[in-house]
């Protein structure tokens, strides 16, 4: 049980820094101040939620089978990712982040499409 823990563990950490690529892509592309400081907020606890499930796997090796550390930092990385995910929200559908472009795309395409059936 506790291999497949590890694994589902090492999947989780590989998963955040596949999610961060086009995160980072998105974050260099904000000029609005307020948009800036949310995204900074967003950054730093994803990040720090990362580093916490990191020092997590680690700990695991290393302590004992009952040490209660491990949970605890599990509850911390998981309420950082949650408060980070939110955060995320916040810039994509309240704020409007990218969601011009995405408007701008569908537009490209049915005007495309239209084109093709008349």
């Amino acid at each position: 049980m506790a291999d497949r823990l590890d694994l589902l563990h090492w999947g989780r950490d590989c998963g955040c820094c596949l999610a961060a690529v086009p995160g980072l892509i998105d974050y260099f592309s904000i000029d609005e101040a307020e948009m800036k400081r949310i995204a900074n907020l967003h950054l730093a606890l994803n990040l720090g939620a990362v580093v916490v499930f990191a020092v997590n796997l680690w700990l695991r090796f290393r302590l004992p089978v009952d040490s209660r550390l491990p949970f605890a930092l599990t509850v911390v990385g998981v309420l950082s990712f949650g408060f980070g995910g939110w955060l995320g929200g916040e810039m994509v559908y309240v704020k409007g982040m990218a969601v011009e472009a995405v408007d701008k795309l569908a537009k490209k395409v049915e005007k495309s499409s239209g084109s093709r059936a008349a």
